[in-house]
């Protein structure tokens, strides 16, 4: 008997034979998701709209700041006839990282509370090889929703990273298909394809 919406969806949507990653890409499991996100947004371990917009106003000011910095030195590189194509280049990339680097997926608190849970379950890191097929499966799925997918490659349960090679390659967080809480609204971290660290590939990749 399922408790939680989300594995309501997981099992309704292969109740006809599918591949496993096609859940990344169902608007179905997606929307279920949301309320997961939503709560982690309250809790303030993701960036709510407020954080966002907070955010994107401090990058716009860094991208002008930079943005006539750049240009006065452009300008003066011109009147004294010196070459300017590494400066422009030099420019645009600290635009592009700025840019990337100004929307984490977790807010500080969030970084913070996935710190204290890897800690919190470390010991499943020495437990894990001790499971196999049929036993232990809210532990192995905590253990997958908190290092990810990638951590099971050295374990009975390395076929996973077969099954989600969208989890393994991208660390969204995403074990989602766990059964647990924790693990579900990781899940739901980036619209759908991550868990809270790291879509399927674990909340510990952030």
């Amino acid at each position: 008997m399922v408790k939680h919406p989300i594995e309501y969806e997981v099992l309704k949507k292969f109740g006809d034979p599918g591949e496993a990653p096609s859940i990344f890409k169902d608007d179905k499991l997606k929307s279920t998701l949301q309320p997961y996100r939503d709560k982690l947004e309250r809790a303030g371990l993701m960036p709510d709209a407020a954080v966002r917009r907070d955010r994107l106003m401090r990058l716009l000011l860094a991208l002008m700041a930079l943005g006539v910095v750049g240009v006065i030195k452009i300008v003066i590189g011109l009147s004294l006839e010196r070459p300017v194509g590494f400066l422009v280049v030099m420019m645009i990339a600290a635009m592009v990282i700025g840019a990337i680097s100004s929307f984490p997926r977790l807010t500080a608190r969030g970084k913070a509370t996935l710190s204290d849970i890897t800690n919190l379950y470390s010991g499943l890191r020495t437990r894990v090889n001790s499971f196999s097929p049929h036993s232990a499966p809210a532990e192995l799925a905590m253990f997958a929703a908190v290092f990810g997918v990638t951590a099971l490659a050295a374990t009975p349960f390395g076929y996973a990273r077969t099954l989600f090679p969208q989890a393994t390659s991208s660390s969204s967080c995403g074990s989602s298909c766990g059964s647990s809480d924790s693990s579900s609204s990781c899940g739901s971290s980036d619209g759908g394809s991550s868990c809270g660290g790291g879509g399927c590939g674990g909340c510990g990749s952030s």
